[in-house]
C-alpha cells in the first residue's frame, strides 16, 4: 500500500479502501506466516518438525505465564477497591455506603469477572 501511495497509484477514496481491504483479507495468512517465522527464530526449529513433547511444554509455559499475568492484573485492579481509594467518598459521613453505591465491590466488578472467565478458560 505504501508503494502505491508513493507512486500515486491511489487516487481516490475507493482506491484507498481497496488497499485496506487487501490488507484485511491477507491478515490470517500474514499472521500464520509470522507465527511460523517467529517460532523458528525463537526455538531454532520449524513448527512442522517440533515434537509433541516440546509443544506440550510450550503450552504449559503459556498457561503458567497467562495465569501469572491475570493474577498480576487482578491484584492491580483490586487496589481500586482498597481503603485509600475511598478518599473523597462519604462527605456526608458514610464513606463505605457512598463508595459501594458508586464503585460496587471487587467481587461484583465486571472487569474482575472477565478476568475470572479468562482464568477458567485457560485452566480447562
Amino acid at each position: 500500500m505504501i508503494d502505491n501511495l508513493v507512486k500515486d497509484k491511489i487516487n481516490s477514496l475507493e482506491d484507498l479502501l481497496l488497499e485496506f481491504n487487501k490488507i484485511y483479507n491477507a491478515y490470517n495468512k500474514d499472521v500464520y506466516k509470522w507465527v511460523h517465522e517467529v517460532y523458528e527464530d525463537l526455538y531454532g526449529v520449524k513448527i512442522s518438525e517440533t515434537k509433541k513433547e516440546d509443544l506440550m511444554k510450550l503450552l504449559e509455559k503459556w498457561k503458567e505465564s497467562s495465569l501469572k499475568l491475570l493474577n498480576m492484573v487482578e491484584g492491580d485492579a483490586g487496589k481500586e477497591f482498597a481503603e485509600n481509594s475511598k478518599t473523597g467518598y462519604g462527605v456526608d459521613g458514610n464513606k463505605e455506603e457512598d463508595f459501594l453505591a458508586v464503585r460496587g465491590t471487587l467481587e461484583d466488578d465486571a472487569f474482575i469477572g472477565k478476568l475470572s472467565e479468562q482464568r477458567e478458560e485457560i485452566e480447562k
